[in-house]
């Protein structure tokens, strides 16, 4: 059957609804599940959250040494970076696990993040400085 030479009825008026479906508002169309999945993982990695460019700056992928630790090491590792890690108290202060976020160890007041514990409490120094 030839195409776009009006001796088919049918397919002229299939023509003339693709273009004005083209034209039409789709923000009211439905989208399914896969549609949005397959858009997520087609669209380019990119970090946006501010406290998430700090973490990582402008790493996208896992250092070498990183793909050699065990997942479970791999997932905390990620956790601590990202300030999401239940062992932190300041995390269990935020997400309402704990009464409050002073780091257990020293008498500084100071949150027990994860900058606090690796670098700043004096009462873990000793530790630090060991497992060096």
């Amino acid at each position: 059957m030839p195409s776009h030479c009006n001796t088919y009825y049918g397919n002229e008026k299939a023509d003339k609804l693709a273009d004005l479906g083209t034209k039409c508002n789709q923000d009211e169309a439905p989208v399914t599940f896969r549609i949005v999945k397959a858009k997520i993982n087609h669209r380019k990695w990119e970090i946006t959250h501010e406290r998430a460019k700090n973490t990582f700056g402008e790493r996208i992928h896992p250092k070498e040494i990183d793909k050699t630790w065990p997942s479970n090491v791999r997932r905390l590792f990620t956790r601590l970076r990202s300030g999401h890690a239940k062992e932190l108290r300041s995390y269990r202060k935020r997400v309402g696990l704990d009464s409050e976020a002073i780091c257990i160890y020293c008498d500084a007041d100071a949150p027990e993040t994860i900058e606090h514990v690796l670098c700043e409490c004096e009462q873990l120094e000793e530790r630090r400085r060991r497992n060096c």
